[in-house]
């Protein structure tokens, strides 16, 4: 089976399991009280366009090709260092759009008090509740089930490319089973939190602010349909209690894609959106999501190993480690880089940046952007050979976007 199985939880962000349609981005970690989605829309970068050409490069040009010829290199690399660098020397950064949490509460189980909701003590100990994490390669689904107190609990996540949007779906095998409440955190680094309706009914949150002063504004919204149950929204918090079955759904749009829109028309723009998703049955959308997702991820196909190996992936990572032969996870990692291209750059969004479309930082390592040395070329070195065409166009069709920035710094070149 093409999949990532474990049997605990993640502990730290490298360890959730990512989703994405090329557009939004997810880190699932699969926790069982206190759940997190870390999740990213691919325009969410700090600031605007910059004009970085040092103004004193021109000027300096002769001195450093005259300390070159005459053998002073370290000299001329000194002075080349703050005449024909970047000016500013740094880059915007890419950042996270901020976190889905979920709080639950499951019946039969007592939770100690606690400061905050993410401190949720109850002594649960997933080898205890027959746990499984997993994300299906195949399917881009990821799911988290447990048992607990006789009932089994399955919690679906995906993003779809055709809905645009993030699903996730809960059941129980038991009626009213399924209580939480949900948040939508950025830190402190966003302008306001408010409901979002369906007709004169609150049915979600939503949370909304800009990267920056200049930075595109964005809002992400999560909005819930429930079997049996209440549904309520208080303050800035979605409130479920005792349903029979939850679905959640989860968008993000910015100012990237609608021009000079106002936070009012993002809101508008994305709730009509979601409620327009809400219309169509879970079972149907997630039969539209696999099927685009397979139109992709089942053109190629890799065996090496002659049988499938039943252990969790960190169990056999660990075994590779100790110098044991797995063919079966060699298979998996090639199967999980064409993953992550079709999951992170699809027709129609921006290109994967040095962390894909994945990151949980304000300031992320060397600003999760577009380092085009060699870094960039070598996220889509798998495109063509992985028969994953469509995937390559994001880069190509930001290249051609720049070209008027290219013929500006070219004319800049030939006054010199």
């Amino acid at each position: 089976m093409k999949e990532l199985w474990y049997r605990q939880p993640a502990k730290v962000w490298e360890e959730a399991l990512p989703l994405g349609n090329g557009r939004l981005g997810a880190m699932v970690f699969g926790n069982i009280e206190a759940e997190r989605l870390q999740v990213n829309e691919e325009s969410v970068w700090y600031g605007t366009l910059k004009d970085r050409i040092n103004p004193d490069a021109k000027a300096n040009l002769p001195e450093v090709r005259r300390l070159i010829r005459e053998g002073h290199v370290s000299a001329a690399q000194e002075l080349m260092g703050t005449v024909l660098t970047g000016c500013p020397c740094s880059q915007n950064p890419y950042q996270t759009l901020g976190d889905v949490k979920l709080y639950f509460k499951h019946t039969g189980v007592k939770q100690e008090d606690a400061e905050s909701p993410d401190m949720v003590v109850s002594n649960l100990e997933p080898a205890k509740l027959n746990y499984k994490r997993s994300l299906s390669l195949s399917e881009g689904i990821c799911r988290t089930q447990y048992e607990i107190a006789g009932a089994k609990y399955l919690r679906e996540c995906f993003i779809s490319k055709p809905a645009d949007c993030m699903i996730l779906h809960f059941t129980a095998s038991e009626a009213g089973r399924i209580s939480f409440t949900l948040k939508q955190e950025r830190g402190h680094f966003f302008k306001g939190v408010k409901k979002t309706f369906s007709g004169t009914q609150a049915n979600g949150v939503v949370l909304f602010g800009r990267p920056g002063e200049d930075g595109h504004a964005f809002v992400m919204m999560t909005k819930c349909s429930v079997k049996g149950g209440v549904r309520k929204v208080l303050g800035e918090s979605l409130i479920v209690e005792n349903a029979d079955e939850v679905t959640l759904y989860f968008g993000a749009v910015t100012q990237y894609r609608y021009k000079d829109a106002d936070y009012a028309s993002l809101e508008n723009a994305l709730c009509e959106q979601l409620e327009q998703v809400m219309q169509t049955k879970y079972d149907d959308l997630k039969a539209e999501h696999i099927a685009d997702h397979a139109s992709l991820f089942d053109r190629v196909s890799l065996t090496l190993a002659k049988e499938e190996c039943d252990l969790p992936t960190d169990e056999r990572l660990a075994r590779v480690q100790a110098g044991e032969v797995d063919l079966g996870l060699e298979e998996l990692l090639f199967d999980y880089g064409r993953y992550l291209m079709i999951a992170g750059s699809r027709p129609d969004t921006l290109p994967l940046t040095l962390q894909g479309i994945w990151n949980k930082d304000f300031t992320p390592p060397w600003e999760s952007k577009y380092t085009i040395n060699i870094n960039l070329e070598m996220n889509y070195w798998p495109a063509e050979p992985c028969n994953l065409s469509e995937c390559h166009l994001p880069i190509l069709t930001l290249l051609k976007k720049m070209v008027p920035f290219y013929c500006c710094f070219d004319i800049i070149i030939q006054r010199w």
